[in-house]
């Protein structure tokens, strides 16, 4: 087991702070014409699909269990882990959603928007179940996570290694083709099945978890381990390459776009993908060191979790916010429609946003941590 990765805990960060303002302006536009900043940070999901598909595939490497039994424990797991947060915040978006309709005298029928919400409480957005009252922002990503983590998870138990050097790649080339020719579904994903996100959801993830697994293929391949531990001058090198290659990156995320509309062209949101993928490899290798120092990088289990340096205790708190802001974010997206419509500075939305994300967050850290505790105290007494 290798010690916890810090770079990838300070990432976690940067790209749902991407994320977040991304869904700010792509919003606020629907309201005034003003330029787009954070325009293409939807982008940042990719990156989170491909840490998921990187850890799914460290999981299959280890693991002596039957591919079904394996990829049910796998779904189980990310449910497991989600679960609270994710229902915590579908309450308080659907409180909030109602309550702007009434503030706007657009009326809604709460037993008619539960019973159309059992598709999303069940992260199947991805098959185009009805949706009477949008009440989560965030829902489609985990549903998309959860259905690839479902049907991967069998091959990558089965096939391991060739499954990561060989077939992940291939699954991710596939898709990546298919969504650069027909990148018009993205901005009308529903061209497909009625009601879907297929195009705009499952199979972006499929790519993007396949891709992850390559990944940790090669990061975990012999010779990429034994080529880098004999030119540690070039590692050095590629650190610095790479703090580049991700500055480029996002700053293609973040190049404001003035129009009014919340989708761009995506043309070449395929070819960052890649660009992406590459950059992850020196990261999930180690060579970035946020959090730890350069001779922490290099040794494995030395340091226990009650020694953490500063750094790491930074890059653990910036994770961990990141893990919880992404869903409270759906919170202040369920009042927006109101809070837009008022004579309020930009400035001041942003930091409303922001503020709401913060105290959201916390919440729902805090309980989050109470369930976490409660739950261990009632193992070890039972």
């Amino acid at each position: 087991m290798q010690k916890k990765n810090y770079s990838v805990e300070v990432f976690r960060f940067v790209f749902c702070v991407f994320i977040v303002n991304y869904h700010f302006f792509s919003h606020f536009l629907r309201y005034v014409e003003f330029p787009n900043y954070f325009c293409r940070s939807y982008m940042g999901d990719e990156f989170f699909f491909i840490v998921t598909g990187f850890f799914l595939m460290e999981a299959a490497m280890r693991t002596d269990k039957k591919p079904l039994d394996f990829s049910l424990s796998q779904l189980g797991k990310r449910i497991k882990k989600i679960a609270l947060p994710y229902y915590l915040v579908w309450v308080l978006c659907f409180i909030g959603r109602h309550v702007t309709a009434s503030l706007l005298n657009e009326p809604q029928s709460i037993v008619k928007n539960l019973a159309n919400s059992i598709y999303e409480l069940s992260f199947l957005e991805m098959f185009g179940f009805a949706k009477g009252f949008y009440s989560n922002d965030v829902g489609w990503f985990f549903s998309a996570l959860l259905i690839v983590t479902f049907l991967l998870s069998p091959f990558a138990a089965k096939y391991k290694k060739t499954f990561a050097l060989f077939i992940a790649p291939l699954i991710a080339c596939f898709c990546y083709g298919m969504l650069s020719t027909s990148f018009d579904y993205l901005f009308y994903p529903h061209k497909i099945i009625p009601n879907t996100h297929i195009m705009k959801g499952l199979v972006r993830a499929l790519a993007s978890i396949s891709m992850g697994a390559f990944v940790n293929g090669v990061v975990n391949a012999d010779g990429f381990k034994l080529f880098w531990s004999k030119h540690p001058k070039l590692r050095s090198l590629v650190s610095v390459f790479d703090l580049a290659v991700w500055a480029v990156i996002l700053a293609y995320m973040a190049y404001p776009f003035s129009s009014n509309s919340v989708e761009l062209t995506v043309q070449y949101d395929f070819i960052c993908a890649i660009v992406m993928v590459i950059a992850m490899i020196p990261v999930m290798a180690g060579m970035l060191h946020f959090g730890k120092s350069k001779d922490e990088a290099t040794e494995e289990n030395k340091t226990a979790p009650s020694s953490k340096t500063a750094g790491q205790k930074v890059a653990t708190f910036l994770g961990k916010y990141a893990f919880y802001a992404y869903f409270g974010q759906a919170v202040y997206y369920s009042i927006d429609d109101y809070v837009y419509k008022q004579d309020i500075k930009l400035r001041w939305l942003f930091l409303i946003l922001h503020g709401s994300v913060l105290v959201t967050t916390l919440l729902l850290a805090v309980i989050n941590q109470s369930f976490i505790k409660s739950r261990k105290k009632h193992l070890q007494n039972t």
